[in-house]
């Protein structure tokens, strides 16, 4: 039914434009189109997040508080306010955002070109850019130039996957696809002289256990870091060997209804 109403007033604003000059037209119905970019505002834990609600995605995401992740917002509450998140594919900037507002310092990486844009528009809107470090770039087990497979190109899509075109559900075929630098956790840090993070929170849907492969040196400085798995991921298994051998425990915390796992020192 949505679809059939918003396939009709797509119609009555082509309509109503046709008598313009071919310019104007072109003009008019960007302008439209920027005028329909609405805005929502989600509560989260005391905080009001804002977002540009442009497509059917960001709208199921942002629809109320119950979409978001109780724990992943009381996971970052814990946290202090010197300290630094690495949000590892931040989608929109949903918890991003959340974690700026509550004043830390955040490093929000996501390669998927549309969400990308969602994630600085977001970061704008609610006015914490400045605290926000927006990268398009994607993490693996090596440094070097890849593909990104994506399972659609509308802001707030998921499973896409960089270097494979299969995520945890299996192989997929792409409705399109981009260039995109992927870097080790460990190169990222030492060639650019960014401080590591105190935190990390990594849902990238597809290649978890390459990018915690990717980062020994820079997992050694964290204190903990929370990772979606999915119970039919093949990898769940060696993410957690990974994360125990380098020092860290599945915390008391993880929510046995969850799909995060949160790993503590």
């Amino acid at each position: 039914m949505s679809k059939t109403v918003a396939r009709c007033l797509t119609a009555i604003c082509q309509g109503l434009t046709l008598p313009m000059a071919r310019l104007k037209r072109f003009e008019t119905l960007a302008q439209a189109h920027q005028l329909m970019d609405i805005q929502r505002s989600v509560p989260a834990h005391g905080e009001e997040i804002r977002f540009y609600t442009s497509s059917k995605w960001v709208a199921k995401y942002t629809g109320n508080e119950s979409s978001l992740e109780d724990d992943t917002l009381s996971w970052i509450d814990g946290m202090n306010s010197d300290d630094v998140l690495w949000d590892i594919g931040a989608n929109i900037g949903i918890y991003s955002i959340y974690a700026a507002k509550k004043g830390l310092e955040v490093l929000a990486f996501e390669p998927a070109h549309s969400n990308y844009y969602a994630l600085c528009r977001n970061a704008q809107l609610n006015r914490c850019d400045d605290r926000i470090r927006t990268l398009p770039l994607a993490f693996s087990d090596h440094s070097g130039l890849e593909q990104i497979f994506l399972t659609s190109s509308d802001a707030g899509s998921a499973l896409h996957a960089v270097g494979v075109k299969e995520n945890i559900y299996g192989s997929f075929a792409p409705t399109a696809q981009h260039s995109v630098v992927s870097l080790t956790m460990d190169n990222f840090v030492a060639w650019f002289g960014i401080s590591p993070p105190t935190h990390i929170k990594l849902d990238v849907d597809s290649i978890e256990l390459l990018i915690l492969q990717g980062g020994p040196e820079t997992l050694a400085k964290v204190k903990s870091v929370l990772v979606e798995i999915e119970e039919i991921a093949k990898s769940d298994n060696e993410i957690h060997m990974l994360l125990t051998d380098a020092g860290f425990t599945l915390s008391a915390h993880s929510d046995a209804d969850s799909r995060n796992a949160i790993y503590e020192r």
